[in-house]
């Protein structure tokens, strides 16, 4: 078997070996993205906050007037007022050389996360006056709003601090993918079978709009049911051992299961790049006025509180 012989010892020449390091590097980029631990605990941390906030709503003897209930919203206030600093440093030419971007989006998004929940508890997740509770659903609003702008961004972005990427690019990335693992594999069509059928059901050009939501909609069975079809790697293995030890099999079988990822990865990202593209346009445009929105609310809310 072909594929197998790639564990065999020799001189590999520099054009040849140049290729496959940046197949490499693709194969790694196009991972399927899996929530890192520290993002994980950091999702569950919050998650279990709102859950005791929430349960013991009008237990906590927290007031919003006084002590650490006050304190609390002085601080989330403060957060979201901070949250301008982002686009700031993006467009304002006197904090253009103040720190690296990557620093102010990760304190935009911790902000944008930590300053609601700190604002929640001094609410004690109750609702109260009228000026408060227009304030509240006004975060609130702006709050979810980021979350799915979050989301957007890292199906157009290369990772969440990554530059922007391009549908040249990935269409280009996704050919290279697929040339290369019809190489590696060969010896199993009925995987590559599966793949391109994959790939066009996907991609559906040409096909009627009902087709392509039919098919957007139902990404996620027929990405999972081609996975699956990775065990046409195994068998074609097993069937054609050899000498090779288990070891160097279960290597190149992880080795051929990543690039089979990777291009299913490469292909469900072009399908949607310019759909998520025109949504991240859409949605930039609507969170700015409710930031703004929030703003208003805020500061009125903040008069009246120590006004009247």
């Amino acid at each position: 078997m072909e594929a197998i012989a790639t564990f065999n010892p020799g001189r590999t020449p520099a054009p040849v070996a140049a290729a496959r390091t940046q197949v490499s590097g693709l194969i790694e980029q196009y991972q399927p993205r899996i929530l890192r631990v520290g993002v994980l605990l950091s999702y569950l941390t919050v998650s279990a906050l709102l859950y005791l906030g929430w349960t013991q709503r009008g237990n906590q003897h927290l007031t919003a007037e006084s002590g650490l209930g006050y304190a609390l919203g002085i601080i989330g206030g403060s957060m979201m007022l901070l949250l301008l600093l982002y686009p700031l440093r993006k467009k304002a030419r006197f904090m253009r050389n103040i720190g690296p971007i990557k620093f102010w989006f990760r304190m935009h998004m911790t902000f944008g996360v930590v300053g609601p929940l700190a604002i929640l508890y001094h609410c004690d997740f109750q609702l109260g006056s009228l000026n408060s509770n227009v304030a509240l659903f006004c975060m609130l609003t702006v709050a979810g709003s980021g979350l799915i702008g979050r989301y957007l961004y890292m199906r157009i972005h290369k990772g969440l601090y990554g530059s922007k990427a391009n549908m040249e690019e990935l269409r280009r990335d996704a050919q290279t993918l697929k040339q290369e693992l019809a190489e590696r594999i060969a010896f199993a069509p009925q995987l590559l079978e599966r793949l391109d059928a994959f790939e066009k059901q996907t991609l559906c050009e040409g096909a009627l709009l009902l087709t392509r939501i039919t098919r957007k909609l139902t990404l996620g069975f027929r990405l999972w049911r081609t996975r699956a079809a990775r065990r046409y790697i195994r068998e074609e293995i097993r069937s054609h051992a050899g000498t090779q030890s288990s070891t160097e099999l279960r290597a190149l079988r992880r080795s051929l299961n990543r690039h089979v990822n990777a291009r299913l990865e490469s292909v469900r990202q072009v399908a949607g790049f310019s759909f998520y593209e025109k949504l991240f346009s859409a949605w930039h445009v609507l969170h700015f006025p409710l930031f703004l929105m929030l703003v208003l609310s805020g500061i009125v809310h903040v008069f009246a509180v120590h006004v009247y």
